[in-house]
């Protein structure tokens, strides 16, 4: 043995010299195996102890070392030259129409790199900013993605492989379902992940981890190795601020990411703004509430998927415009002076209402009124056009989003004879899909006071009431027209609190209930909002979401004054169901105010029986 002793360390090598020997003898050698000169022309051999091997030098190839160009790999008659200074040791000497390392491409036309054309060249017109390539087919003028990029069918966009280096055997990817070729054991389209829930990636395919979640990538993040029972904390994925939260589980291993605070880059301008109103330290005027609204549409149309704290962001700042815009009366309404400003308003309700944001709103209603107030203060904001739409000369309107679809209109008093609302043959571009969800109003809701009631239903609920008693004018005092706004919310049903009237008098809830339609907003307006009892009840058509396994059709209406949670609760005092079929509801309803139809989850209906999958029967005698 040798035994070197301790080293500075500053010192660079070694010294043998001063080593102490203990219990080395000389005379111990090996023949260098090089010697013999083993290896083939053109290579160089490698003392492996006791043996050797040999390795061909670059443009050399097979157990002979046999010169790459005398096998001419080069295609359509082109030269091979070596050039050991290139990466293959040799060089294809392509004719003027071809090209590639083994010149196999050929140029269908002789123009430059980003033009095409016989006999004129013209521009390619590839959009490279879209993942393609700045050239294009010679002869077609057809756009080509780019290198290490992939075009799935039918989209216009051309994605990167992004193929994860550690588990992938190269950066290339199929040309439509941008699947990277993956080393054995590894899965995943960018092969960045295992099956095993406790292995990790590594660069001989998957490794097992026995005390730690293993480093793995999951919603666009590379989560760290991390020990059992404890949380991992990184930045939020790309092209968002924030930091995200995932937790580690000595059984399931990891569990779901919690990406809740993350924000879009979109919406993080936003964000700093939105705190400061939601505690009341800045103000909102007209010309800042164009502005913001239209900053919250370009945002929730520029973000594919909204975070939690996105969601938060748009619906504390469109709380506080509708809240805002609904105390303003005349010209000071923003939207006599930005024609887009309840556009945007909608829109960014129909994208932060998505039904995908469902898991958001539920933790978002944990601690602020959510889904419920959002509706009221759409109703507000409804209400405040529609009472100030003869003064400030605003014009009718429909508006179909995604998921909401508004729309305010004039009425003739004295011609009236029942109207269907919203009026979908007005609507210009694309129309919605459910064109069957309306409100149709009686020819007498806009009847003499001397043919109505002065008493009100006992059924009618307790806000109604109040309002109810307001007079309304003859339609020779007040003018010849009424204003009626109707808002349709295809998804907001099951974003609300699943709260219901605990007067069991009015509401009888399924044991599995579930709104089972769109929600319909209605108002109408002759002089001062008419919300209270009516003498013709308005008839609200609905097309069901599931046709399904639903039963027992209530119809009901959202109660803001019921106190649940500070929210309300849906009650079905003064709503009755009119007709039903198999795909379609109709309710009549004696108020005006936002309604829809409670439905069982089951078959048991008309003595029929839910189907079993498995049903055991054990019986026990016992005598005595």
């Amino acid at each position: 043995g040798v035994r070197l002793g301790e080293t500075v360390v500053s010192a660079v090598s070694l010294n043998v010299n001063q080593a102490e020997r203990v219990n080395v003898e000389r005379g111990c050698s090996l023949p260098d195996p090089c010697d013999s000169g083993p290896c083939p022309p053109s290579s160089y051999c490698s003392d492996d102890w006791d043996s050797y091997s040999c390795s061909c030098d670059p443009g050399y190839y097979g157990d002979s070392c046999t010169d790459v160009c005398s096998l001419n790999p080069c295609e359509h008659q082109s030269a091979c030259t070596r050039k050991p200074s290139s990466s293959h040791g040799y060089t294809c000497d392509c004719a003027s129409s071809y090209f590639g390392q083994y010149c196999e491409n050929k140029i269908d036309q002789p123009c430059p790199k980003g033009w095409w054309g016989h006999p004129m060249c013209g521009p390619c017109h590839c959009h490279t900013e879209l993942g393609f390539d700045l050239d294009c087919n010679k002869t077609t003028g057809a756009c080509r993605c780019k290198e290490n990029h992939y075009r799935p069918a039918g989209s216009a966009i051309c994605f990167p492989c992004d193929c994860f280096p550690t588990g992938s055997v190269s950066r290339t990817c199929g040309p439509e379902s941008g699947q990277c070729q993956c080393k054995p054991g590894v899965i995943g389209q960018r092969c960045d992940r295992c099956d095993n829930p406790f292995a990790e990636v590594s660069h001989s395919g998957c490794e097992v981890i026995y005390d730690s979640c293993p480093r793995a990538m999951e919603a666009e993040i590379w989560w760290p190795r991390t020990k059992f029972g404890l949380p991992a904390a990184v930045p939020c994925p790309r092209g968002s601020v924030g930091t995200a939260i995932r937790h580690c589980d000595e059984h399931k291993g990891w569990l779901p990411p919690n990406l809740f605070n993350c924000t879009s880059s979109a919406f993080a301008p936003l964000k700093s703004f939105a705190d400061e109103l939601w505690q009341n330290l800045s103000l909102l005027d007209s010309g800042r509430a164009r502005r913001l609204a239209s900053q919250l549409s370009n945002a929730t149309l520029h973000t594919p998927a909204l975070y939690g704290s996105d969601v938060t962001v748009a619906y504390r700042l469109t709380q506080r415009l509708l809240e805002h815009e609904s105390a303003q009366r005349g010209f000071q309404l923003t939207a006599t002076q930005d024609v887009h400003f309840t556009e945007n308003l909608f829109r960014v309700g129909s994208a932060i209402l998505a039904p995908d944001t469902r898991a958001h709103w539920e933790l978002i209603q944990q601690r602020e009124g959510g889904t419920a107030l959002l509706l009221r203060h759409y109703e507000g904001y409804a209400n405040a056009l529609a009472q100030n739409m003869r003064a400030t000369y605003l014009s009718p309107f429909t508006i179909a989003t995604a998921n909401i679809v508004v729309s305010i209109d004039r009425l003739d008093k004295m011609n009236f004879a029942g109207a269907r609302l919203p009026r979908y043959e007005s609507l210009r571009g694309a129309q919605p899909a459910d064109l069957d969800t309306s409100v149709t109003l009686p020819d007498s809701v806009f009847a003499p006071p001397e043919s109505k009631g002065a008493q009100l239903p006992d059924s009618a609920p307790e806000e109604v009431n109040r309002t109810a008693l307001r007079t309304r004018r003859h339609p020779a005092q007040g003018g010849q027209e009424a204003v009626a706004s109707v808002i349709i919310y295809h998804s907001l049903a099951p974003l609300l609190p699943q709260n219901y009237d605990p007067d069991k008098r009015s509401l009888r809830v399924p044991k599995r209930p579930i709104i089972n339609t769109p929600v319909v907003s209605i108002t109408v307006h002759d002089g001062e909002e008419m919300q209270g009892a009516l003498d013709g009840p308005v008839t609200v058509q609905f097309r069901l979401v599931n046709t399904d396994e639903r039963s027992k059709p209530i119809c009901v209406f959202w109660n803001h004054s019921i106190p649940i949670g500070g929210a309300g609760a849906w009650s079905a005092k003064g709503c009755e169901v009119v007709f039903r079929n198999h795909t379609h509801i109709s309710c009549q309803c004696s108020h005006m105010t936002s309604f829809a139809v409670l439905m069982d989850v089951s078959r048991r209906e008309n003595g029929e029986i839910l189907p079993l999958k498995l049903v055991t029967v054990s019986a026990v005698g016992v005598t005595l």
